[in-house]
């Protein structure tokens, strides 16, 4: 017990009232064709190492203006956002090209321009992250159904005012990982040329192959805007009330058949979103608040989801080596703060990842067991509320 309480004691002090976590939505405009755009990938691999609890990236592929087929990964949405400002669009101009909560960062413009080390992407994510959320997001009532087919709520909870008289928008993404460019045979998904980010020698000169000696995985590809391009109007008001939920039904339908190959549910996941649906040019199509979880989150019809005020619904990989970053699904009954503390076998605290105020309903946080110093080992993380707590066994290996 003194061990526990001095661990507490180590840690820093957080005050009653939390603020809300600011989860950071990073659109990449990508293309399969793009002897540039695997720089892209690497950068985000490297921010998901330093921000993986509150960092949400889409890979959103188009054709660089040169037709359809040049890469079938792309979809109507992510082409349409990426059109010029005239034609409606965020205005990108270049690939790789990050949308940063489609918050204009540096410029007059959304889009923000990649170097070679990907600088201007990953200060503009430290920037975003730094600030306290004006709303939480959550999903509820998720559920996979006998027809093969998945559904739930997206559900909106403003902890502040939002800007008055721009209207605001809700979505939902469906996300897939691991598509594999090897696996489709003749379909255009090889990532024809690849820098040499990947071939480790870690400098931005590119080295043009036809085909990649490496088969190469297309990660966090936008597979479906459910809710259209700029997302659902109508679910929250002009002059949104704060504390009160606001809320909208989806539904997902797995194809089956599709361009770039089937969806595999195993791989995917789903981000719902609000956001600002005004102009882009005055900068009013900022990403107020992103969450996202797993198709693991939804759970068969029949079974009984939530037993507790808290409790977890799926944690992945499990066991995990100390690199692994270990994805947490967690559901709450009731609006509030949120706590995750880890502890080791000896019942010490050795860290406190997450805290933060949110809406009721299922989330996700992400955690790195080398980002606190955690060795190989039996770990038990603990989710509190005021409401209840619930507790889930990790494994580093």
């Amino acid at each position: 017990m003194k061990k526990l309480i001095l661990a507490l004691a180590m840690l820093p002090v957080i005050g009653a009232n939390a603020q809300t976590v600011k989860k950071v939505m990073l659109e990449d405009y990508t293309g399969a064709w793009c002897q540039y755009c695997p720089n892209g990938t690497h950068t985000i691999e490297a921010i998901e190492v330093t921000n993986p609890t509150n960092f949400i990236p889409v890979a959103s592929h188009n054709d660089g203006g040169y037709g359809w087929q040049y890469d079938s990964l792309m979809i109507k949405e992510g082409h349409d956002i990426a059109l010029p400002l005239a034609s409606g669009g965020i205005g990108v101009t270049g690939f790789p090209t990050g949308a940063i909560d489609r918050k204009i960062i540096s410029g007059t413009t959304i889009p923000v321009g990649i170097d070679a080390n990907g600088t201007a992407w990953k200060a503009a994510v430290n920037a975003r992250a730094a600030i306290s959320a004006p709303a939480s997001v959550s999903f509820s009532n998720l559920k996979k159904n006998t027809d093969g087919t998945y559904e739930g709520d997206v559900v909106v909870k403003f902890v502040t005012a939002p800007t008055a008289s721009v209207p605001i928008t809700v979505n939902v993404y469906v996300l897939e990982n691991k598509i594999e460019a090897k696996m489709y045979g003749t379909l255009n998904l090889t990532q024809a040329n690849i820098t040499t980010w990947y071939g480790g020698n870690g400098t931005s000169k590119v080295y043009i192959t036809t085909n990649s000696t490496n088969n190469y995985y297309h990660n966090h590809v936008l597979r479906a805007a459910l809710g259209g391009t700029w997302g659902w109007s109508g679910v929250v008001p002009a002059t949104p009330v704060v504390g009160t939920e606001y809320t909208k039904h989806f539904k997902i339908t797995i194809p089956t058949y599709a361009p770039a190959g089937v969806w595999k549910p195993a791989n995917m996941e789903v981000v719902g979103f609000v956001a600002y649906n005004g102009s882009a040019a005055s900068d009013q199509k900022e990403i107020m608040n992103a969450e996202k979880v797993s198709m693991g989150a939804f759970f068969p019809v029949g079974v009984e989801t939530v037993k507790n005020n808290v409790s977890f619904t799926d944690a992945y990989p499990n066991p995990a080596s100390t690199s692994d970053v270990v994805n947490l699904n967690y559901t709450i009954v009731n609006s509030e703060k949120v706590t995750l503390n880890v502890y080791n076998a000896f019942g010490q605290l050795v860290a406190q990842p997450y805290v933060s105020e949110e809406v009721r309903g299922t989330h996700g946080i992400a955690l790195r067991a080398s980002d606190y110093n955690m060795s190989a080992g039996v770990y038990i993380l603990q989710l509190s509320t005021n409401s209840g707590k619930a507790t889930q066994r990790l494994v580093i290996q």
